[in-house]
């Protein structure tokens, strides 16, 4: 199977874990009202039941499906510690070379790691390796477990190297084709619109387990429907993060390619007296081209 990049939950996810593992020891992800992901004056009157029923939306949907090779080739992502007047106090920058391995997946190499002007490229570099192995061991563990309770229920186990598409990218974006039947959509009239061309609005849900969702606001070119933009955020919240805000920009050049550039969180958490700002930018670069393994 191939690795889809239209998954791009997974930056989500890797830059959520990041900054909500200082603010909570919960797992992450508690309601958030839509406000919290675009200001909304007005919905129409017809709220669609997936995606795909709203032709607008089906343009993006077939937007994503062609640009499904666009691999980002270096990552740099800036976490900023804030202060109660979201002042930043502290910086750390991880820059990250993403390319193809050996066997048809990807490679994450830390070219960069600075923390307050600091070089600490070779400490976080051990430090991600030592991290690595202790993560493949509890993965060989937890496969193995799964082998066997497989085989106990009768049914076939499919190991992880045979799921590529979920080996980097943990999750889809709400313009996947592959999930547009548990994507609700709904048209909605925004107060604040991207910069860029006239844009449409749309409110979405989209599920990401029986507990979790993503739910936000996507503008896409009113026109091409490109998206733009998104707002948007997991939920529930983690129990300590009181206030979650994530934007995702996407860029299409003139050749027609289309891929998230930036990526951008802000959270505030809290544990009894104490409170915790933080917020990361992501910025996605040197793009390449990606070939399915089906060729």
């Amino acid at each position: 199977m191939p690795i889809r990049p239209s998954r791009w939950f997974f930056l989500v996810s890797a830059t959520v874990l990041l900054l909500v593992g200082s603010l909570s020891g919960n797992p992450p992800f508690s309601p958030l009202p839509m406000a919290a992901a675009g200001n909304t004056t007005g919905a129409e009157e017809v709220q669609y039941g997936s995606g795909t029923a709203d032709p607008l939306w089906q343009k993006a949907v077939a937007l994503a499906a062609r640009n499904a090779g666009w691999i980002p080739g270096l990552a740099v992502q800036r976490v900023e510690d804030m202060d109660g007047d979201w002042q930043v106090k502290g910086v750390e920058e991880y820059w990250i070379r993403i390319s193809p391995d050996s066997s048809g997946g990807l490679d994450h190499e830390l070219i960069k790691a600075i923390k307050d002007g600091k070089d600490r490229t070779e400490k976080e570099r051990k430090k991600a390796a030592e991290e690595e192995r202790k993560a493949d061991e509890r993965q060989r563990k937890e496969e193995e477990k799964r082998r066997r309770e497989a085989e106990k229920r009768g049914e076939i186990y499919v190991p992880p190297e045979e799921q590529k598409r979920y080996e980097i990218f943990g999750g889809p974006l709400p313009f996947d084709p592959e999930i547009q039947d548990s994507v609700s959509v709904r048209r909605v009239t925004a107060t604040d619109p991207p910069p860029g061309p006239p844009s449409i609005a749309f409110e979405f849900t989209q599920p990401l387990s029986r507990e979790r969702s993503l739910r936000g606001i996507a503008w896409l070119d009113a026109e091409t429907g490109a998206p733009i933009e998104g707002r948007f955020a997991p939920a529930p919240l983690p129990g300590r993060v009181k206030e979650m805000e994530m934007r995702m920009r996407f860029t299409t050049t003139p050749d027609g390619a289309w891929y998230p550039t930036e990526l951008f969180i802000r959270a505030m958490g809290k544990f009894l007296f104490f409170k915790k700002r933080v917020q990361s930018t992501l910025t996605l670069s040197d793009y390449w081209w990606k070939e399915d393994d089906d060729g």
